[in-house]
C-alpha cells in the first residue's frame, strides 16, 4: 500500500532531460513544495550534465528512479511515444506521476494508464499547466461573470513555419503522436475545455504541404526530416454547451496577425495570449471596431515560459486529498479530442468524442498553498 504523504515537499524524480527540461529545472528549485532529488535520461551523460548544471544531488538509470522508496513523484518529460512507458512502470513502482503532454499516444493506451494508476492508488496527472495560468484564469471569471454575455463561439489558431527553426532534434515533432494537433493542440484545447467545458463533436481536415524539411539549428543543422503526420489541420469543434469553436494547427505558415485565442459572446470578446505560457494579459471588445480594454491579471505564475506549477498543484493535492485540476478524466478528454479531430480529417465523417469531463476548479495560488 503507498504511505500517505504528510507534509510538503515532496521529492521528483525528473526522467527526461532534453530541452523541456530547462523549463522545469529553472523553476521547481525555486517551488517550496517539491525538491527535484534526481534526474534520469535514457543518455546518462546527459543526466549527469544537467544535473551538475542545476545542483540536482543524483543522476540514476529510469529504473532505479522509478524504484526509489524516497521519491514519491515521477516527473515524465520523455518523449511522447515513451510517455506511456515511464508511467507505466513509474505507477507500477507505487510512484505518483505527472507526465508531460500528451498523456498516451492513444486514448486506449491513456484509459490503461488511468486504470492503473486507480488500481495502485496513485495520482497520474498531466501537463499542460498553463490552464493554470494568470490570464486563463483571469478570463474564466470574466466569462462566468457575464462580461461577454453568453458564449457562443471561439478561435483557436497557432501557425508557424514549424518547430525544426529552434528545436535541434526536431524529428519527433513530424512522427505520429506529435505534429501540431499533439504538440501545440494541448495547450488550445485544454484552455479551451477549462473556459468553455468538453467538445461532443468534431469535423477536421488535414493535409501536408511540406513532407520534406531539414533541421535548421544546432549541431545537426542540415539532416532531413520526413513528415509523417500532418502538418497542417484545420478543425471545426461544437462544444456540449452547443458553443461552435474553429481551431488550426499548422506548422506550414510563415506569419500570421490571427489571435491565439479569443472568445465570442453575446455582448462580448475575450482575446488572450498564447496559451502555451503563463504570462500575457487579456483584451476585452464590446464594440464593433471600438477600441480593446487590456485587463492585466492581478496576480503572477512562475516566469512566462517556465514549467512546473502543475507539479506543485498535483504536490498539495496529494497532501491534502484533493484532486488536482489535470488529473483524469480532464487529460483523457483532451487526448481523445486530439485523436478524434486526426479521425475526422481521415474519415471526412463528423465524429462523436467518447469521453467528457467537468471544467477543471478555478485556481489561484494563495488559495490553494492555503488549502495545501
Amino acid at each position: 500500500m503507498k504511505r500517505l504523504m504528510a507534509s510538503l515537499p515532496l521529492r521528483v524524480a525528473m526522467v527526461g532531460t532534453g530541452n523541456v527540461s530547462l523549463r522545469y529545472l529553472r523553476y521547481l528549485p525555486t517551488s517550496p513544495d517539491v525538491v527535484i532529488a534526481t534526474l534520469s535520461d535514457i543518455d546518462m551523460d546527459a543526466a549527469r550534465t544537467r544535473a551538475a548544471e542545476f545542483g540536482v544531488g543524483r543522476a540514476c538509470p529510469m529504473e532505479e528512479a522509478v524504484s526509489d522508496p524516497g521519491i514519491d513523484i515521477v516527473l515524465n518529460l520523455t518523449p511522447p511515444a515513451a510517455h506511456a512507458i515511464v508511467t507505466r512502470a513509474a505507477l507500477e513502482s507505487g510512484k505518483h506521476v505527472y507526465s508531460e503532454k500528451p498523456l498516451a499516444m492513444s486514448l486506449d493506451e491513456g484509459r490503461g494508464l488511468v486504470a492503473l494508476a486507480d488500481e495502485m492508488g496513485c495520482r497520474l496527472a498531466c501537463a499542460p499547466d498553463t490552464i493554470l495560468a494568470p490570464h486563463l484564469m483571469t478570463g474564466r471569471a470574466l466569462i462566468d461573470g457575464g462580461a461577454i454575455g453568453t458564449p457562443v463561439a471561439a478561435s483557436c489558431s497557432f501557425v508557424t513555419p514549424g518547430s525544426e527553426l529552434w528545436h535541434p532534434s526536431p524529428e519527433f515533432f513530424y512522427q505520429p503522436g506529435a505534429g501540431p494537433v499533439f504538440d501545440e493542440g494541448p495547450y488550445f484545447l485544454s484552455a479551451l475545455v477549462t473556459l468553455l467545458g468538453p467538445v461532443a463533436e468534431v469535423s477536421a481536415k488535414a493535409a501536408t504541404f511540406r513532407p520534406e524539411r531539414k533541421v535548421e539549428v544546432g549541431p545537426r543543422a542540415g539532416a532531413p526530416i520526413v513528415a509523417r503526420t500532418p502538418t497542417h489541420v484545420v478543425a471545426l469543434l461544437r462544444l456540449a454547451s452547443g458553443v461552435l469553436a474553429t481551431l488550426t494547427m499548422s506548422f506550414e505558415v510563415l506569419g500570421s496577425t490571427q489571435p491565439p485565442l479569443e472568445i465570442y459572446g453575446t455582448s462580448g470578446t475575450l482575446r488572450f495570449p498564447f496559451p502555451g505560457y503563463y504570462g500575457g494579459g487579456l483584451r476585452l471588445g464590446r464594440k464593433h471596431d471600438g477600441p480593446w480594454q487590456v485587463i492585466t491579471p492581478d496576480w503572477s505564475s512562475a516566469p512566462d515560459q517556465d514549467r512546473g506549477v502543475g507539479v506543485e498543484e498535483l504536490a498539495r493535492a496529494i497532501v491534502s486529498g484533493d484532486r488536482s485540476r489535470m488529473e483524469a478524466p480532464f487529460p483523457l478528454h483532451i487526448l481523445d479530442l486530439m485523436e478524434t479531430i486526426l479521425r475526422a480529417a481521415e474519415t471526412g465523417k463528423n465524429e462523436t468524442l467518447q469521453t467528457t469531463c467537468d471544467r477543471p476548479a478555478p485556481y489561484h495560488p494563495a488559495a490553494s498553498a492555503s488549502a495545501a
